[in-house]
């Protein structure tokens, strides 16, 4: 019975140090990222570097990106953010951007991207849910889950399909916000108040009154949707905060940085689909995709985005492969 007794110890103390194992590495990802060799996601807040960059005035470029591979480019070609929003994880599920999606899909979607990399990720969660609880709620989850910003607007379920002035009440606005900013353990998150006053044919004053009650409720930058970028200067002279601006194709960051704008993102995420639908034309009316094929990663680079290497050499440590 003695030995029955020791025999079960050692084996209820085995399986504890297999859990706590695989718990580690299936948690945090640090843990297996030095078991495997690669380069462990950074353990310092992501939303400090955000800052810092702020603080010395450096302009943000930040790539909208639908997936990690695509992340990991941006990482690749040195880019200090990648931003995302709602319109990704609506995309990847095949649905137009009238909020189908739960802000709870588009949490988990970006807590994920942003425990897969190095960089700062910048998340747009459009209304979180609709309420100072559900954006207090989802902050604290975001923040949980590494990310760096986010961004809150004044929207409501119908300003996706309506351009009548579908926006909740300026103190509403504010209490959406101020909840974001109750709702940090880490002060390093930043919060970002996006209002659709300009793009919801609300005047330029109107917008900039939202604006300041956002930055007086705690916001730390401020986004003023669809509004010119010749609009910027006085926008920033009226919030006194850094602003974020969604570029189109033409616009450099040198002019988003003259019109006093800190943040830019760009929407390069629907260049893949583009390139794809020139592949399928080509293969479909020719029966190859020669010229297409011009536009692929070479092996290397490919490789390097799903980390070959590193499994390759777990299933070496494992004897799974010589």
């Amino acid at each position: 019975m003695a030995k029955e007794r020791q025999g079960r110890r050692r084996f209820i103390k085995g399986a504890g140090l297999m859990a706590s194992s695989v718990f580690s590495s299936s948690f945090l990802p640090s843990a297996a990222a030095a078991q495997s060799g690669q380069t462990p996601p950074a353990t310092g807040s992501k939303g400090a570097q955000i800052r810092s960059l702020l603080a010395k005035s450096e302009m943000i470029v930040a790539p909208i990106v639908p997936d990690i591979v695509s992340v990991r480019l941006c990482e690749m070609e040195g880019f200090q953010a990648v931003q995302i929003g709602d319109s990704q994880p609506t995309t990847w599920h095949g649905y137009p951007g009238y909020g189908v999606v739960s802000y709870t899909e588009v949490l988990n979607f970006s807590v994920h991207l942003a425990s897969n990399t190095n960089l700062p990720v910048m998340v747009g969660m459009a209304d979180g849910g609709g309420t100072p609880l559900t954006i207090y709620r989802a902050t604290q989850e975001l923040e949980r889950g590494g990310v760096a910003a986010v961004a809150y607007e004044d929207s409501t379920a119908e300003t996706h399909f309506s351009r009548q002035g579908t926006l909740v009440s300026p103190a509403d606005f504010a209490d959406r916000i101020k909840a974001a900013v109750d709702a940090r353990r880490d002060q390093n998150l930043v919060v970002i108040a996006r209002t659709d006053a300009v793009s919801q044919g609300y005047t330029l004053e109107q917008a900039l009154e939202r604006g300041v009650a956002c930055a007086e409720a705690g916001a730390d930058i401020i986004y003023f949707s669809g509004m010119r970028l010749e609009d910027h200067p006085k926008a920033r002279d009226a919030v006194k905060k850094p602003l974020f601006h969604l570029g189109n194709a033409r616009t450099t960051p040198d002019q988003a940085k003259a019109a006093k704008v800190s943040v830019i993102a760009y929407h390069v995420d629907g260049v893949a689909h583009g390139a794809l639908y020139e592949a399928l034309k080509e293969l479909k009316s020719t029966g190859k995709f020669e010229q297409a094929s011009k536009m692929l990663l070479p092996n290397g680079v490919q490789a390097r985005l799903i980390r070959s290497d590193d499994y390759n050499a777990l299933a070496r440590k494992y004897h799974m492969i010589k």
